[in-house]
């Protein structure tokens, strides 16, 4: 069949467009699957990461020990750069109660490397139980080994410690005098107020063996506000007190005295007496051998207290009172001996009921036999308070209380602060740390170790007794 000349032109037109049609349709397509094959080449193509440095650090592992509460300690972590590029160190943050970290070294990593300085520092709280402390020191940045983590560890102790030995009777208003066996002879007091009776046993401390004997040797009078002191043949020299204090009665202390030998653990009665009776006065050994006594009461009546202050000799076993007296009226005071020879009085009470205590304290020179008044005052009025002298040549006072001398209002005013006293800056400067329970009418022992042994009294609460817990400082 012959197709007509306009028909074929027309398909011939038709099948160029058709391949024309085509061969752009080819292109377009290998257009796009070249894009999906670069795409899909640029994804499966692993990313260029931004070169890291790499930190070192050392130590690993910060230990502190054992640090006191209120105090603190420093120890550093040294950060090094040991790559060519640039370590920005964005955070430091710690854990652990007491720890913290300084920021110096947060930025970029100098050349030359960093100390991160952390701090232990724990907080003095109402419990002086020793306690160990663990934490965390993270240091945040860009490094390849980021974050850097270092431990921490510390014991925190007070230097007030409760000990879990007891004494075999509960005491207030009693002594404890270190033997020269390294035990501490405890005696007499009371175990409740009113005091009807004194105490007339004694008991032996052990701090090696950290446990508390009865003796079987009995004192030849109870005694209660009385004094000891350790004569240089190691005989213990026990003065005056309340053989009774009971309530609507005027009682009388006493003007005896008695010795205690350690050797044959016997009590034995002095036939000298007191050039007057005292309670609540203090006895000092003095460098020459001799013992001090000063200022108390004599009588629980509304009479003042003593200033007077008289020595017995244990050579000539003789008591002679002093021609001087001391700048104030004192009772429930303290009296230590300083390394210059000197003795140091501080704070009790100038009048019987009700009355303030004193906040001052005043100084014996034993050669020239005067007492100067100190200017400094203490941080707290105090009375029946205790002291012990430090082996720093510092004084410890601690406890007593801050109204007068009525029994419900004295124990109300327990305190539990204490303070030391430094002759050298003649300054009574308050501890931040505080003893584990208020003492009034307690015993401050210092122990062969340095350590200061506190034991019984009375504390704040409301039946009166007396405490049989002790507890020791720690310097």
């Amino acid at each position: 069949m012959e197709i007509p000349a306009k028909s074929a032109l027309h398909l011939g037109a038709q099948s160029r467009h058709g391949k024309l049609a085509g061969i752009v349709s080819l292109v377009v397509s290998l257009l796009l699957f070249g894009t999906v094959l670069a795409a899909s080449s640029a994804s499966e193509a692993p990313e260029k990461k931004a070169a890291r440095g790499t930190m070192t650090f050392a130590p690993k592992s910060l230990a502190f020990g054992q640090v006191e509460a209120g105090t603190s300690s420093q120890m550093s972590v040294n950060l090094t750069n040991t790559s060519a590029v640039a370590i920005d160190i964005t955070k430091i943050t710690t854990t652990g109660a007491g720890f913290s970290a300084a920021k110096t070294c947060l930025g970029i990593l100098a050349a030359t490397g960093c100390k991160v300085v952390v701090t232990f520092a724990p907080a003095v709280t109402k419990s002086a139980k020793t306690t160990e402390v663990t934490g965390t020191l993270t240091i945040q940045d860009n490094a390849s080994n980021s974050p850097q983590k270092v431990s921490l560890s510390g014991t925190k102790f007070g230097p007030f410690t409760a000990l879990t030995a007891r004494m075999t009777t509960a005491r207030g208003g009693h002594t404890a005098t270190l033997l020269p066996d390294g035990k501490v002879l405890i005696t007499g007091g009371c175990n409740k107020l009113p005091c009807p009776t004194a105490l007339r046993t004694a008991e032996l401390y052990d701090p090696v063996a950290n446990a508390f004997t009865a003796l079987t040797a009995t004192m030849t009078s109870g005694r209660f506000g009385h004094t000891a002191g350790l004569l240089p043949d190691g005989q213990v020299l026990l003065t005056g007190g309340y053989s009774e204090l009971g309530t609507g009665a005027i009682s009388t202390p006493l003007d005896t005295a008695e010795v205690y030998d350690p050797v044959a653990n016997t009590f034995r009665a002095l036939i000298a007496t007191m050039t007057t009776v005292r309670a609540w006065h203090t006895a000092t050994v003095l460098p020459d051998g001799t013992v001090l006594l000063t200022g108390g009461h004599i009588n629980n009546d509304d009479t003042n207290p003593l200033n007077s202050a008289e020595v017995y000799d244990p050579a000539a076993q003789t008591f002679t009172a002093l021609t001087a007296t001391m700048t104030t009226d004192r009772a429930g005071h303290t009296a230590t001996l300083l390394p210059n020879g000197q003795v140091l009085l501080t704070g009790g009470t100038d009048t019987y009921h009700d009355g303030p205590p004193l906040n001052t304290a005043e100084a014996y020179d034993p050669v020239a036999n005067t007492f100067t008044a100190l200017t400094a005052r203490m941080t707290s009025v105090r009375h029946f308070h205790r002291a012990a002298l430090l082996p720093n040549g510092q004084v410890l006072l601690t406890g007593g209380a801050t109204y007068g001398t009525s029994v419900s209002k004295t124990l109300a005013s327990a305190l539990k602060t204490a303070e030391v006293y430094g002759p050298v800056a003649n300054a009574f400067t308050a501890l931040t740390a505080a003893m584990t329970i208020p003492r009034v009418g307690h015993t401050a022992t210092p122990l062969p170790n340095g350590q200061v042994l506190l034991t019984g009294g009375f504390t704040n609460n409301s039946s009166d007794t007396a405490l049989d817990t002790a507890e020791v400082y720690d310097p």
